[in-house]
């Protein structure tokens, strides 16, 4: 029942886009005004950090981030005791851009970002499928590790429509911020 607190809580005008593995910490975006001034200071979204109360009844605002790209992020992951905060590419330009990742300390600095190109070598780039304003690049991401904490990103695998899809995992180590290759 704990997800369904965390949706009746909700304000509106946010969404929950992520969690750790246990769900006592959940994540929600609040959009930059849309009317704002290029120059205004509230022009990014901002990643919105709950941890669930003591008494399991609501989530509890502890931290709040001013996302570096533009538009809010798609996904948000976090280690289980909120050291990183992971963003996951943009809303309705997935794999595009500067900001395909950007990660952020558990105390809201931000520590780096990663264009797709960056992150996946030719081979898998050009094998992702795309249409006009996205790069399907990834088909699941996951913390697979605490100790160091280690996201995993799969690709997408062959299907039909993409028969060049090689399928491939790639491993984003949170302290050293290096990306690899892993079978």
């Amino acid at each position: 029942m704990v997800a369904a607190v965390a949706y009746a809580d909700m304000p509106p005008g946010f969404h929950v886009v992520g969690s750790n593995r246990n769900g006592t910490v959940i994540t929600r975006i609040e959009k930059a005004p849309f009317d704002s001034e290029p120059s205004a200071k509230e022009t990014h979204p901002k990643i919105q950090l709950y941890r669930l109360s003591e008494n399991h009844e609501a989530y509890v605002l502890f931290r709040t981030i001013e996302h570096v790209a533009d538009s809010e992020p798609n996904l948000v992951i976090v280690t289980s005791h909120a050291e990183f905060v992971v963003a996951f590419d943009s809303s309705g330009e997935i794999g595009r851009g500067d900001s395909v990742v950007v990660v952020y300390s558990g105390d809201g600095k931000f520590l780096k970002r990663w264009s797709l190109a960056q992150i996946l070598n030719q081979v898998d780039l050009a094998s992702a499928p795309k249409s006009v304003s996205s790069t399907w690049w990834r088909n699941d991401v996951r913390i697979v590790s605490d100790i160091p904490p280690q996201v995993l990103v799969s690709g997408p695998k062959q299907r039909i429509l993409n028969e060049t899809a090689v399928g491939y995992r790639y491993l984003l180590d949170l302290k050293t911020l290096v990306w690899r290759k892993v079978k």
